[in-house]
């Protein structure tokens, strides 16, 4: 199951019972979707667009952990415990979501084992993914973080399967708050990457020649 593709791992059947119980929102590019802390349970299903999940911490920093596209859910979690909000969710561009409440979401988890057990392959996807996160952030130099966050959201190329490219390029701020670092620190790295030739900016985004080249520095010391 693709972590940020939760619809696809569901049978057509249930998939198409659960658009059937949605409610169609739209936001607009900075609209909040889901405010942290708020005491609501909705679940939300990704159906265009994407959106981020923030935090910010008391001096201002931004931590941007999570972004969804098409066939994403979030506000999983308060839908099951009914706690308040873990982060903001705002939308980046046009986005269109279902919306199914609380109640709803959990009545249609009883009554479909298949949800259930995508869902529960779900949670553990993405526990796994901040676990990951969490070694990389205590382990890691900025470098290697960085690395390994281009190499994620870099779309590999179908040609030759070894080219990567990333369009639109994150800028610089999104690409710190995705690693808990500073913007001076990725142009800093971006720059030698670009001098070592591993990669090259472009009008479109940023270009990955070599991903297996790419990948081997964030394995060196």
């Amino acid at each position: 199951m693709d972590a940020n593709d939760f619809m696809s791992g569901l049978g057509l059947q249930t998939r198409q019972k659960l658009e059937l119980e949605l409610s169609i929102r739209r936001y607009q590019n900075g609209n909040v979707v889901v405010a942290q802390h708020d005491a609501t349970d909705d679940l939300y299903v990704v159906l265009e667009g994407n959106a981020q999940a923030k935090l910010y911490s008391s001096n201002g920093k931004v931590v941007s952990y999570r972004e969804m596209t098409k066939g994403a859910i979030f506000g999983e979690m308060s839908a099951i415990d009914q706690a308040p909000r873990s982060a903001d969710v705002i939308a980046q561009g046009n986005l269109v979501v279902g919306k199914m409440t609380g109640p709803q979401y959990r009545a249609f988890i009883e009554a479909n084992p298949e949800f259930m057990w995508a869902l529960f392959r779900y949670l553990s996807l993405r526990t796994r993914e901040m676990t990951d996160r969490i070694f990389e952030f205590s382990t890691l130099l900025v470098r290697h973080r960085l690395i390994r966050e281009l190499l994620r959201l870099a779309r590999v190329e179908n040609t030759d399967f070894r080219t990567g490219c990333l369009t639109p390029m994150p800028t610089h701020f999104e690409l710190a708050a995705r690693i808990s670092t500073h913007r001076e620190a990725i142009t800093r790295e971006l720059s030698d990457l670009s001098k070592r030739g591993l990669v090259r900016k472009t009008a479109d985004g940023l270009i990955i020649p070599d991903i297996e080249a790419l990948a081997a520095l964030a394995d060196t010391d």
